[in-house]
This record gives structure tokens, C-alpha cells and sequence, in this order.
């Protein structure tokens, strides 16, 4: 049926199912974690960028820690010559009391790659 031929009867169930996939699609994003760029602690606001130190500093010792290595293989410039690159990324999760989100925050070599809002705390 082309949309001008439509009638609003025909049209209701169309709306239905667009506003049903928008609650399920809502719904589901809503489990993940929300990233942002900063993170307001006590002693200061942390950013991207900023070291292992000044986290510590600024937000205090974490609950929870992990720690991986990621290996890459890097061509180089010289044919059939490789290099490999270790990657240190840890994971470290802050809980701020049960009125606050906790956050993970991902630290690439020492640095603060991502913060990620997690649900409220304990």
C-alpha cells in the first residue's frame, strides 16, 4: 500500500511497532556502560590523559584492579621484519558510596583511557 493511500486506522499499528522497538532498543542501551570524558572525585577532576598517579591522587585507591598484557605484531619498514608491541591495559573500578555511580576506569600504559559510568554503588 503506498503511504499516501493510508488511512490513520492503518497507520496506528505502524506507530505501535516503531514506539515498542524504541522502548526495547532503550531498554537494552541502558545496561551498558556510559563513557565520558572526566570524572569528578574529591581531591579534583580526572581526565583523560591523565596518569595513574594523579587518579590515585584524586579518587583515592580503587575496590577492585586487573591487569592485562595485548601483544601486536607491527610490520616494520624492512621486509619480513616485525616488531612486537606489549600493551599494559588495567581496569580499575571506584565505588563512591550507594548515592553515587560507580566507574570503571581503563588505563592504557599508565594513562587514562576511558571512564565508563557503571550503576550505583554499595
Amino acid at each position: 500500500m503506498h503511504p499516501k493511500n493510508m488511512s490513520a486506522a492503518n497507520m496506528k499499528p505502524i506507530y505501535c511497532i516503531i514506539l515498542f522497538m524504541s522502548l526495547v532498543i532503550a531498554t537494552q542501551t541502558s545496561a551498558f556502560a556510559l563513557t565520558s570524558d572526566s570524572l569528578m572525585c574529591s581531591e579534583g577532576i580526572v581526565d583523560r590523559g591523565d596518569t595513574a598517579s594523579d587518579l590515585v591522587r584524586k579518587c583515592g585507591q580503587p575496590v577492585h584492579t586487573s591487569q592485562r598484557a595485548e601483544s601486536t605484531l607491527n610490520q616494520t619498514n624492512i621486509p619480513g621484519q616485525y616488531i612486537i608491541t606489549t600493551t599494559l591495559i588495567d581496569e580499575w573500578t571506584f565505588n563512591f558510596g550507594r548515592d553515587r555511580f560507580q566507574y570503571r576506569i581503563i588505563l592504557i600504559n599508565d594513562r587514562v583511557w576511558r571512564i565508563e559510568s557503571l550503576n550505583y554503588g554499595y
